[in-house]
């Protein structure tokens, strides 16, 4: 049930970019399916071809990303190196941590259905979950002014907390051996 409900909200944030940056007369299926959905021949389909078709693709690729990016993660950069000619590269990063990473041509970025489409949305969604998960082993050491304090780097949801902090260890460590202590902001103790 929980699958399916991210499912939705993600085809439903992907449907919301698209119709927000290629306008509001087109009507979000119509978009989707002009952009996910067929088989164009070319690296966009037509209509959406702006002034500068690199800037089009990485839009494209962008939005894709950002609607599976945005339910767990909004801190996380989005990369994309854009071609028509050769595959688009693209990159999911949080805090100098490669989350995710491939390349797709942009001619053959569409899938035969809606199910395809929010398929691979999901299957993308679990590595960055994953990889999300992995940092969760990570805390903050945080001054209090009367000693340190441990507290996890992410909340529940996944999303970075914000500290006055100063370190970064490994929260598994029972004593944090100081060789496992790294400066968040570059000035060690």
């Amino acid at each position: 049930m929980v699958d399916e409900i991210i499912k939705e909200r993600m085809l439903r944030e992907l449907k919301k970019s698209l119709t927000d940056h290629w306008g509001n007369d087109n009507d979000s299926d119509k978009v989707l399916r002009d952009m996910f959905l067929t088989e164009s021949g070319q690296c966009m389909p037509d209509g959406y071809l702006g002034e500068d078709v690199l800037v089009d693709i990485e839009d494209k690729f962008y939005f894709f990303l950002s609607a599976i990016r945005d339910q767990f993660e909004k801190y996380a950069e989005i990369y994309v190196q854009p071609s028509y000619e050769d595959t688009t590269s693209f990159f999911i990063i949080l805090d100098n941590r490669l989350l995710y990473k491939n390349y797709w041509k942009a001619w053959n970025f569409w899938f035969e259905s809606e199910a395809d489409l929010v398929d691979e949305m999901y299957r993308i969604y679990l590595i960055l979950k994953a990889k999300i998960e992995e940092a969760k082993m990570y805390a903050i050491i945080y001054w209090t002014g009367g000693g340190t304090e441990v507290k996890p780097l992410l909340d529940d949801s996944g999303s970075l907390k914000t500290f006055d902090s100063l370190f970064i260890a490994d929260s598994a460590a029972e004593e944090i051996p100081e060789s496992r202590v790294i400066s968040i902001s570059g000035v060690e103790e």
